[in-house]
């Protein structure tokens, strides 16, 4: 217990020695209570983990990027982030996406909502990810990485992963990054997917993959009294099952 007690100490300290990371404010549709975790999680990453970069697939407009890049900028780290999306949109949807039973609601907190997504939704250029980056003189710690899922990745010099950030959003989104990428995850390495319980697809594609219930982690957030999930999160590896590592 006491040991429990002492880490939550240092989380609550890291976590204030983080959130002047969040500004100036990023152009961003995640959520501050998720941006904060982004942090959190690529900031214990880069210091627990002896080896991997930094992933994002699904990076529209380039804001969690630029919170990642700004961590890696912080630590002073040599690794990198490689940030993923085909500057188009969503893909099509597929029968995973509009399948009926795909998208139970049945835990609490309950799911934020069952979407869909449409072909060329969130559909953002290139320039606008490398125009934020530059302009706080942090392109240096970001590969990005043009193209569909299925024919990008992993991308030529990527070798092992300590986090792995996936907001992909639809199915093929979701499960062609963790076909391809999840391999590549060191032990102990985190997993987060942002839009878990706000897209059917994604739901979908965790269990396809991975034969188990999404993610060992939700994280709650809260519109006045009716507490909601987007994304969940885990550590790659059973003897991370249970530990107490929160964000």
């Amino acid at each position: 217990m006491h040991l429990v007690c002492v880490f939550l100490c240092l989380l609550g300290t890291l976590q204030e020695m983080l959130r002047h990371l969040l500004d100036p404010p990023v152009d961003s549709l995640v959520s501050m209570r998720r941006q904060l975790a982004t942090l959190l999680m690529a900031t214990h990453a880069l210091l627990e983990l002896p080896s991997g970069d930094l992933v994002e697939t699904g990076v529209y407009r380039g804001g969690t990027t630029v919170l990642m890049a700004r961590v890696l900028h912080n630590l002073s780290s040599g690794r990198l982030l490689w940030a993923c999306d085909s500057f188009r949109g969503l893909p099509r949807a597929q029968a995973e996406d509009l399948r009926r039973g795909g998208c139970g609601n049945a835990t609490f907190p309950r799911r934020r909502s069952c979407g869909v997504g449409g072909a060329g939704q969130y559909s953002s250029p290139r320039v606008v990810v490398e125009r934020a980056l530059r302009s706080e003189g942090l392109a240096q710690h970001v590969r990005v990485v043009s193209g569909w899922f299925h024919e990008s990745l992993p991308p030529r010099g990527l070798r092992s992963i300590a986090m792995l950030r996936l907001d992909g959003d639809t199915f093929n989104g979701t499960y062609e990054a963790l076909r391809r990428l999840y391999p590549l995850v060191v032990d102990g390495g985190i997993i987060y997917v942002d839009d878990a319980g706000a897209y059917r697809g994604a739901a979908v594609a965790l269990r396809t993959y991975l034969g188990w219930p999404i993610g060992t982690r939700i994280m709650e957030e809260a519109v006045g009294e009716k507490p909601f999930y987007e994304a969940v999160w885990w550590r790659k590896g059973s003897e991370f099952a249970n530990e107490s590592l929160e964000f």
